[in-house]
């Protein structure tokens, strides 16, 4: 949750609101994304269980989805479990769709992307949202101060 000098220059407010907020950042930075249109992430996981990802819709068109596929993590690996008739790597069990969300402006979505998620932008129009995590409600103080010795000996 470090400003880089660029973020700083350009959306000082949006920082300032975040740190007044008490908003319980990761070592992971805060990112304004953009997905092009006709595009889309296919399903993966971040396999970090001790944060949630947090979107808040600045420029979202109509034709945007957030997806949670299956009930499961993904495993290690090439995540497609062997010849289980996978696609794209992820085995059936987590392959199908259980969840759609669309992002809203100025509306947060919070999702524990540990999961196997996708997104998709069908929209003539590029789509933005501010993107940060923050710890795992059910960690420990010594949890996440331990998490951030190891980021910051890992060279994060």
């Amino acid at each position: 949750g470090q400003a880089t000098a660029i973020g700083a220059q350009h959306f000082p407010l949006t920082l300032e609101l975040l740190q007044r907020a008490k908003v319980p950042l990761t070592p992971r930075p805060v990112t304004l994304n953009r997905q092009e249109p006709g595009s889309g992430l296919s399903p993966h996981s971040d396999n970090l269980n001790f944060l949630l990802v947090c979107h808040v819709g600045v420029r979202v068109p109509v034709g945007c989805s957030f997806l949670m596929h299956g009930r499961g993590r993904a495993s290690g690996g090439s995540g497609n479990g062997g010849s289980d008739g996978g696609s794209e790597g992820v085995p059936p069990s987590v392959a199908a769709v259980t969840s759609e969300r669309s992002w809203t402006p100025n509306k947060l979505l919070v999702a524990d992307t540990s999961f196997v998620h996708s997104t998709a932008n069908q929209s003539p129009q590029s789509r933005y949202v501010l993107h940060f995590s923050v710890w795992h409600p059910d960690l420990t103080q010594a949890e996440c101060e331990g998490i951030m010795r190891l980021h910051e000996a890992l060279g994060g």
